[in-house]
């Protein structure tokens, strides 16, 4: 690959440099948004679209006791990028009976 580095940064973007060009990212830089981890899960998020997978080991979902079950059936599966975990009083709909955790 071509090597390159930030040559400097200030209120108009960042410049990086190659050994052939220097190149202007214009814009504020912002730290990134820390991604959610099994100990500090994001909440308030639901999946609902039809270009979701859900993980090969759990097509239909699957019943777990808390937060943790959940992140640990999706940690099992390679497949799983994301889970959501459904308290018992909010699965108002199920995929099958019991299910209250979709990997």
């Amino acid at each position: 690959g071509i090597p390159i580095s930030v040559k400097s940064q200030g209120p108009d973007g960042v410049l990086l440099t190659t050994p052939s060009y220097d190149i202007l990212l214009n814009g504020t830089i912002s730290p990134p948004i820390p991604a959610p981890t099994c100990s500090a899960p994001v909440a308030g998020y639901d999946v609902n679209t039809p270009t979701s997978a859900r993980a090969d080991k759990f097509p239909d979902g699957t019943k777990v006791d808390d937060e943790a079950g959940c992140c640990d059936a999706c940690t099992s599966d390679s497949s799983c990028n994301m889970w959501v975990y459904a308290p018992p009083s909010a699965s108002d709909s199920q995929d099958v009976p019991g299910a209250n955790c979709w990997p």
